[in-house]
């Protein structure tokens, strides 16, 4: 007869497993519903995007401070010390500053953040990566990055391109998206 800790082990186990196995798509269903909430294309899970992510939170990991990487994709990092900072709890964090944000005017509440917000549900985003690490101190850090960063398109557009096309491939499309920029996110 198995003992109350076998059966305590495999259900830690399955938990783990589920949340492997589920994580990616859960980041991605995540995302696509906070999108789809304001009329804003899926994402498509790219794993490119994922390596970095998974590089630059791994370095995270040894003080968990959320510093971002301003590296080749714009990112969203947040931290808990929660075992189950799930997918779905991590965007939601970011999914809540869409309180303060006016999608009318491309504006937001005085002293209020909402990049993260806007960042998941940019317009000209077509790729996402995201990851979870364990840091040293034992908090957890989720990093989801984005390609086209939105800085490239605001770069681009202050460069006087606002109707250049973008050519974006995901790492796992087979034919690149091309895409037009727009100045406002919607």
């Amino acid at each position: 007869m198995p003992s109350f800790f076998h059966l305590a082990s495999a259900l830690v186990f399955i938990l783990i497993v589920s949340h492997f196995c589920h994580a990616q798509q859960d980041y991605l269903d995540a995302h696509n519903t906070a999108r789809a909430s304001v009329g804003v294309e899926p994402l498509t899970w790219d794993d490119q995007v994922v390596a970095y992510a998974q590089q630059y939170a791994s370095q995270l990991a040894t003080d968990c401070n959320l510093i971002h990487s301003h590296g080749q994709y714009d990112e969203n990092l947040v931290a808990d010390s929660d075992d189950f900072m799930t997918a779905t709890k991590a965007v939601d964090t970011w999914v809540d500053e869409k309180q303060f944000y006016h999608h009318d005017s491309s504006t937001y509440d005085e002293g209020q953040v909402c990049e993260h917000y806007t960042q998941m549900v940019w317009l000209n985003s077509v790729c996402l990566g995201c990851t979870r690490v364990q840091c040293n101190n034992g908090r957890y850090v989720v990093s989801s990055n984005y390609d086209p960063p939105a800085s490239e398109v605001t770069h681009m557009l202050r460069q006087g391109s606002d109707h250049a096309p973008l050519l974006v491939k995901c790492s796992t499309d087979s034919e690149p998206v091309i895409k037009p920029f727009r100045f406002l996110n919607f």
